[in-house]
């Protein structure tokens, strides 16, 4: 099971996506390179980092992509259509996860799942978080514009995101300070309408399923 250490800040991180700043700096690196299918053609290499100061949890993603698709605008709407990259955490083993699911326009899709048997294209038992306590959860691109047909080429973007611990505790009960707590969770990327698709993790799946916590890795706060 692979493990990230999630460094603690005294500084809170700009939404100037400065991957090589001084504070991402800090952070260690999670690249997401294991497929859950079979790859056709080039990938996108994925990097990921996480800091937290008790409060809330940053994140940013950075993708060198060969093509993009940037399209969805709505709160909840269908990221994984679009080039996203998604952070899945789950606080404690006997409670459900979130899936924050960005796409490179900007928009996420943000549920809480406590029973992910499949049911049609959702899960047995979930919740969509609203969209007052789901803008909480922040999500920013890089990208200055949409992209609503897929653009070939390479390109470098990046997600910052911000995951707030009190909206957070709202729906999976109390988290309390952070500092040597251990989460699991994964990290993700996908463009499932892109030409050809693909789907990438950090912590190995054993399917092409994002929603397999036995998956997870570990995520221990310093």
């Amino acid at each position: 099971m692979k493990t990230y250490l999630i460094h603690k800040t005294s500084t809170v991180p700009a939404w100037d996506f400065a991957w090589k700043g001084p504070i991402w700096s800090q952070a260690q690196t999670a690249t997401v390179d294991q497929p859950a299918a079979p790859l056709k053609g080039s990938v996108p290499i994925t990097q990921a980092r996480l800091l937290h100061d008790d409060a809330n949890i940053y994140g940013i993603f950075r993708v060198l992509d060969h093509s993009i698709l940037a399209r969805q605008t709505q709160y909840n709407s269908w990221t994984c259509f679009d080039s996203c990259v998604e952070f899945f955490f789950r606080p404690r083993p006997d409670s459900g996860y979130f899936n924050l699911e960005m796409s490179a326009s900007g928009a996420h899709l943000l549920y809480y799942v406590r029973d992910w048997t499949p049911v049609g294209d959702y899960y047995a038992d979930f919740t969509a978080i609203p969209e007052a306590d789901g803008r909480l959860f922040e999500s920013r691109s890089s990208l200055t514009e949409l992209i609503p047909w897929e653009r070939h080429g390479d390109i470098t973007w990046f997600v910052q995101f911000k995951v707030p611990l009190a909206i957070a505790e709202k729906y999976c009960g109390p988290i309390g300070a952070l500092s040597n707590q251990r989460w699991t969770g994964n990290f993700y990327k996908c463009g499932d309408q892109l030409c050809p698709p693909h789907w990438l993790a950090w912590s190995p799946v054993s399917s092409l399923n994002f929603h397999l916590p036995e998956c997870f890795g570990n995520f221990i706060f310093e």
